[in-house]
């Protein structure tokens, strides 16, 4: 095989005989992406049941007819992602079976024609049967597997493997780790397939799976995971003179946080990135856009990162490099979006900003306004309003 078909599914809550899914009238798919062949994980003879186990003959289901759950989607910077993955086998019908994992960008509800990202993952092609996957994807786009691994040598057991964001593409560059070894073989064919990997929603950045391993019957194990140091939370930072310092938030995931003040004449920024922990951070760059770094500072768990040269109307991104804090090291990527005038941060200027701006006209400058002080200079004026005008219809790209 070498597509994965995608539907569009849309739910009419008011009227649910108006919901559609796929093309009508058949609910054809909507989108067919070519993908690396791959051979489905099942046979017409024993079906499913192709995984072997050590200590016994019975083997166990791979599933391995479908896309596994979940299908995870992000918005990373505007980018629309869906993360999926499903099992497959190689030198079919011997094996062994393996986790088959993809990246679609589906930005603005489109299906691509190929997949941005893709691998299957044999862990080097060390003949173990890898099967049941499930993925989730952390906020700063780091990307983990769990599933269930086995073999005529092994005990059915849990594993998962993994990638940064910053990771060369179509390879789980961080590896494999052991969260369950088994003890024992099951003498049943269905195995773990309510297994599931999500991510903790009171960080965005903690892997939880949960998944079975047999030991006198079966038993659930839950673990617990993360990839490399996490930013907590991030600003851009700017004095408005005489009233004080004001913070644009910049969001880890979802839709980017848009700065709508000016550089000045030589465009500069200030980004402030905290982490739990005290951190060490080797050096920090500007990996994505238009502007460059002109130094950085750490203190504890604060980053302090000065910017010049940043282009109006575009999305930024800087990227701490070799960031420690104490357990783990990695690189820590922040996005920003530049759209001077868009003082309500909608990614566009137009009149609802300039109608806004004269609004606050002779008003402090305080927490709730500071947006409207375009130029920082601590006073809102019609110099502001000038500037909100002239760029009237400038926007974000998507």
């Amino acid at each position: 095989m070498t597509q994965v078909k995608g539907w569009l599914f849309h739910v009419d809550f008011v009227t649910p005989a108006n919901s559609t899914l796929g093309i009508l009238p058949n609910h054809s798919p909507n989108g067919l992406i070519t993908v690396n062949p791959f051979v489905e994980a099942w046979t017409n003879a024993a079906g499913f049941t192709v995984v072997p186990q050590q200590g016994t003959a019975q083997k166990l289901d791979s599933l391995g007819d479908k896309i596994m759950t979940p299908v995870v989607y992000q918005n990373r910077s505007g980018t629309e992602s869906l993360w999926a993955d499903q099992t497959n086998i190689l030198n079919f019908p011997n094996g062994p079976t393996i986790v088959r994992w993809y990246q679609f960008d589906v930005t603005g509800g489109n299906f691509p024609a190929t997949a941005a990202q893709q691998q299957d993952w044999s862990n080097a092609n060390d003949g173990l049967w890898r099967f049941m996957p499930s993925v989730a994807v952390d906020q700063n786009g780091n990307t983990a597997i769990g599933y269930s691994i086995s073999s005529p040598s092994i005990f059915p057991g849990i594993r998962y493997a993994g990638r940064l964001a910053t990771d060369p593409l179509n390879n789980l560059g961080q590896g494999e780790a052991v969260m369950t070894n088994g003890v024992g073989s099951q003498t049943g064919s269905r195995w773990g397939d309510y297994s599931m990997t999500t991510i903790d929603p009171s960080d965005g950045l903690s892997f939880w799976h949960a998944n079975e391993y047999y030991a006198s019957g079966w038993h659930t194990r839950i673990g617990k995971f993360r990839f490399g140091p996490a930013a907590q939370s991030a600003f851009s930072r700017k004095v408005h003179g005489g009233a004080g310092t004001f913070d644009v938030p910049l969001p880890l995931t979802g839709n980017v946080g848009v700065e709508c003040r000016s550089g000045g004449a030589t465009n500069d920024y200030q980004m402030i990135i905290n982490f739990a922990t005290s951190v060490t951070v080797e050096s920090a760059s500007v990996t994505s856009g238009t502007g460059s770094v002109s130094s950085f500072s750490v203190s504890a768990s604060q980053v302090t990162v000065n910017l010049t040269g940043v282009t109006n109307v575009q999305t930024i991104t800087v990227t701490l490099h070799n960031v420690n804090d104490g357990t783990s090291t990695g690189d820590v990527p922040v996005s920003m979006g530049v759209l001077v005038g868009d003082v309500n941060g909608n990614a566009a200027v137009n009149a609802s900003d300039v109608a806004l701006t004269k609004s606050q006209v002779g008003a402090p400058v305080s927490g709730s306004n500071f947006r409207e002080d375009v130029n920082a200079n601590g006073v809102i004026n019609s110099v502001d309003v000038a500037q909100v005008k002239a760029e009237v219809g400038t926007a974000l790209p998507p």
